[in-house]
C-alpha cells in the first residue's frame, strides 16, 4: 500500500483506468482529497462510457486530516484450459483519517507515523495540532448529571453562571494546548 499525494482537486485527481461499469464496461475513476476550512473528504468522480462525460463527483463526510492510499491487488481469473490462468492486476483507491473529538491519541500517532508529514499542507498539520489539543483536554474532563427540575429561578441562574465559568475555563486551556502545538510545529 502506498500513500497519494497532492491529489487535492478533480482536475489533479488520482486516475483509475479499467474501472467497471456495469457488467461489460470498463470506464476511468478519478479520486481526490478535498481540504476546505471543514476538514478534509474523499470524493471521487466516474467516467460515463456512453456519453464520455464525468458524472457528478461522491464525496464522503468531513474528517480533520486524510491522506489518499492506493493497493494494487491481483486478481486470478481461471481459463478453461485448467492449469492455465490469467491474472489481472487493478488499483484500489481508499484513505486513512484522524477526527477531532473522536480519534485517541494512539489513532493519531498511528496516522502520523503512517503519513508524510512533509508533504501534508499547512492547514492539515494544523488539523493534526487540534485533534491533539480537543484529545488532551478531552482527558482532563469529567462529567456529571444533576437533575435541575427541582431547582428556582436563583438556582439555576447561578448553576448556569457556574457551568459558563467553567467553559471559559476548558475553551482557554484548549486554545494554550492548541497554540502551543502550532509554536512547537512552526505552523503560525
Amino acid at each position: 500500500m502506498s500513500n497519494l499525494y497532492g491529489h487535492n482537486s478533480f482536475d489533479s485527481g488520482y486516475v483509475v483506468t479499467n474501472y467497471p461499469w456495469g457488467f461489460r464496461l470498463k470506464t476511468s475513476r478519478r479520486y481526490w482529497i478535498e481540504t476546505t476550512k471543514h476538514g478534509d473528504r474523499f470524493c471521487y468522480a466516474t467516467l460515463n462510457p456512453k456519453t464520455a462525460k464525468w458524472c457528478k463527483p461522491k464525496k464522503s463526510t468531513y474528517d480533520a486530516v486524510m491522506v489518499m492510499t492506493k493497493e494494487t491487488k491481483i486478481k486470478y481469473l481461471n481459463s478453461m484450459n485448467f492449469g492455465n490462468r490469467d491474472v489481472q492486476q487493478y488499483d484500489t483507491v481508499s484513505y486513512f483519517s484522524v477526527s477531532a473529538g473522536w480519534s485517541d491519541f494512539k489513532d493519531i500517532k498511528e496516522f502520523e507515523q503512517k503519513a508524510d508529514l512533509q508533504q501534508l499542507s499547512k492547514e492539515q498539520l494544523r488539523q493534526i495540532c487540534y485533534c491533539k489539543s480537543v484529545k488532551q483536554v478531552h482527558s482532563k474532563l469529567s462529567y456529571s448529571f444533576e437533575n435541575t427540575t427541582q431547582l428556582s429561578q436563583k438556582e439555576r441562574e447561578k448553576r448556569d453562571n457556574k457551568e459558563k465559568e467553567i467553559n471559559k475555563k476548558i475553551n482557554k486551556y484548549g486554545n494554550y494546548v492548541y497554540s502551543k502545538c502550532l509554536v512547537k510545529n512552526n505552523l503560525l
